[in-house]
């Protein structure tokens, strides 16, 4: 995602991914700090808004939207 980010620094999608990193990895300051910016870029975004993104494993999609709503992410 860090990577992604300094090619497309605009893409929200990094940001978002960043944060649920962040957070998996236990590192809650840098996650809510990754959710500040993608909110900025989506201002609108919910736990519910996320759950559109295609995923063949329904589990690991509930991982990354819990791990999203951590790191800020409104429901």
């Amino acid at each position: 995602a860090l990577r992604a980010m300094r090619v497309c620094p605009e893409n929200p999608t990094f940001r978002r991914q960043l944060a649920a990193a962040y957070c998996l990895l236990g590192r809650l300051d840098e996650a809510r700090e990754a959710m500040d910016d993608y909110l900025a870029l989506e201002p609108g975004a919910t736990t519910k808004t996320v759950h559109y993104i295609p995923a063949r494993n329904q589990q690991h999609l509930e991982r990354f939207t819990d791990a999203l709503r951590q790191a800020g992410l409104p429901d």
